[in-house]
């Protein structure tokens, strides 16, 4: 049996078309229109300097993780944006929208954990 120039040249012209170049990023790459807000996360605290930040958090497992400014953060696809004085900014990379959610100190500055302080109170009497 004799192959065809032809047939060969046609079979090359039609695979040609569905190719495409492996390095390019496909046209067809979805982002993520739905984003889980990492809203069980937890700020535990904050320490360093201004550019020098680091947090820690506690995971709604209840595990502690210590993250640092333009840092991986466990919760695809958030990450971690900036760190300031009494907040941590995550980033969406990956969602069709921009999407941020902050991460608050909560209490007053120097303020003591809430079952302490209600330890330290006496009760009353009632009258």
């Amino acid at each position: 049996m004799k192959s065809n120039p032809a047939g060969w040249l046609l079979g090359l012209l039609c695979g040609a078309v569905d190719a495409r170049d492996p390095f390019v990023p496909a046209v067809s790459a979805s982002c993520l229109r739905e984003v889980p807000a990492p809203s069980q996360w937890r700020l535990q605290g904050i320490i360093g300097r201004e550019a020098d930040y680091h947090g820690w958090l506690l995971s709604p497992q209840g595990e502690t993780l210590v993250v640092a400014n333009r840092g991986q953060f466990p919760l695809y696809p958030w990450q971690i944006g900036d760190i300031q004085r009494l907040s941590i900014q995550l980033q969406a990379a990956q969602s069709c929208q921009p999407r941020q959610f902050s991460l608050q100190l909560t209490g007053r500055l120097y303020e003591m954990d809430a079952h302490r302080a209600t330890a330290a109170q006496p009760n009353r009497a009632r009258q």
